[in-house]
């Protein structure tokens, strides 16, 4: 399973720089919502132990590679639309930040739209090194040291794709990801595996969804004016 996910990443997600976006008024747009789930196994229970920094980390911090909820539904995975020419502006979205809070990523996933800067921050008293990887897993996206406490870093992200962050300053267990999409359509499922996108205007799409431990799944969608689409899926079946 590990493989298969690996390769489906580094398939699917070394992406290059994005097709251009305008910004346009979304008039009557539609939405797209649903519940993403999984019936994989969960990993709410389990917790990862910690090896320095017990007084900042704590003994342990929580699993996050497959967090589901009562009914199945699956939290953390991305769902996003591959390709619009034109649409809302992106100023609307929050702005993107990670933070290094409690030797954790937070959020642990998140997407953004390319050009935007990613806040990078440090919570702790501790030295933390974010040091984030394209979808191969392979090429550095960007590196950065943060040794004080309250430190904010900017950097604009400027090629569509995957990046996930490490840290290499002794916290091993630290993992987080980010999505860089062409546009501003996508969105994070809650801890119910819900998740909507709004102002999108009508025509034939491809969404995708994105699990960073149990890959990815492609689909079409059509989205009329003023009317709300549904997008409901199983994932790591």
């Amino acid at each position: 399973m590990k493989s298969m996910v690996c390769a489906l990443v580094a398939l699917c997600l070394m992406a290059g720089p994005a097709l251009a976006y305008e910004i346009v008024a979304v008039e009557d747009g539609g939405s797209l919502s649903g519940t993403i789930t999984t019936k994989a196994a969960a990993s709410n229970a389990k917790t990862i132990a910690v090896t320095k920094d017990e007084g900042t980390c704590h003994a342990t911090v929580p699993d996050e590679s497959c967090l589901v909820g009562e009914k199945g539904g699956l939290a953390n995975a991305i769902v996003y639309f591959v390709e619009v020419e034109a649409g809302k502006d992106p100023a609307t979205m929050p702005d993107p930040m990670l933070q290094n809070k409690e030797c954790r990523y937070v959020p642990h996933a998140q997407a953004m739209m390319v050009g935007q800067p990613l806040v990078i921050t440090n919570e702790d008293p501790v030295l933390h090194n974010t040091h984030t990887y394209d979808g191969t897993g392979e090429k550095t996206v960007f590196n950065l040291a943060l040794p004080i406490q309250g430190q904010k870093i900017k950097k604009k992200m400027k090629r569509v794709g995957l990046v996930n962050a490490k840290c290499d300053a002794g916290h091993t267990w630290m993992n987080g990801y980010v999505w860089v999409n062409q546009n501003p359509y996508y969105a994070v499922t809650d801890a119910a595996g819900n998740f909507e996108i709004t102002d999108v205007p009508e025509g034939d799409y491809t969404v995708k969804v994105w699990h960073a431990t149990l890959g990815e799944s492609e689909h079409e969608v059509t989205i009329d004016a003023g009317s709300a689409a549904s997008l409901t899926t199983v994932m790591g079946k």
